[in-house]
């Protein structure tokens, strides 16, 4: 069969079965017609969801790669990484009721960084130790709140 011939054959088939008043335009039209990204998102909260759950991890990601890219580490900020050296895990000792946990260490080629808590201690003794006063500091303390010792 030539072209010409299969496409007569073909609308004389379908002309059998749709009538010629027939208007299917609208149809098609409503069919293509886009719909909003907000109105899908107000249709479907799951997908809303998933979408807002989606970024999340896709942002957390790109920020823990960038941070571990420039040196980044939580809590003790930007460190050299060529010479970087951290505590393997906390460690903690207690004498006299006094408990003090390392949490953690990081050192490189310019500075090292303690990250401590103490547990068991007053105030006035963990305010000596941290001014580095030692016993003569901590009785002028006492002395000055009006305690002796």
């Amino acid at each position: 069969m030539k072209p010409n011939r299969m496409n007569d054959a073909l609308e004389n088939i379908a002309r059998r079965s749709i009538p010629e008043n027939t208007n299917i335009w609208p149809r098609i039209s409503a069919g293509l017609e886009r719909k909003s990204l907000i109105t899908t998102m107000r249709a479907r909260p799951v997908v809303t969801v998933i979408v807002v759950l989606l970024a999340l991890l896709i942002l957390t990601t790109m920020v823990y790669a960038l941070g571990r890219l420039t040196g980044y580490i939580p809590g003790v900020g930007f460190v050299q990484k060529d010479s970087l050296r951290m505590l393997a895990e906390p460690v903690s000792q207690t004498r006299d009721g006094i408990t003090v946990s390392i949490e953690q260490v990081v050192a490189d080629s310019e500075r090292t960084i303690v990250i401590y808590k103490t547990e068991g201690l007053s105030l006035l003794a963990a305010l000596s130790l941290v001014l580095g006063l030692g016993a003569f500091g901590l009785r002028r303390i006492h002395t000055r709140l009006g305690q002796t010792r």
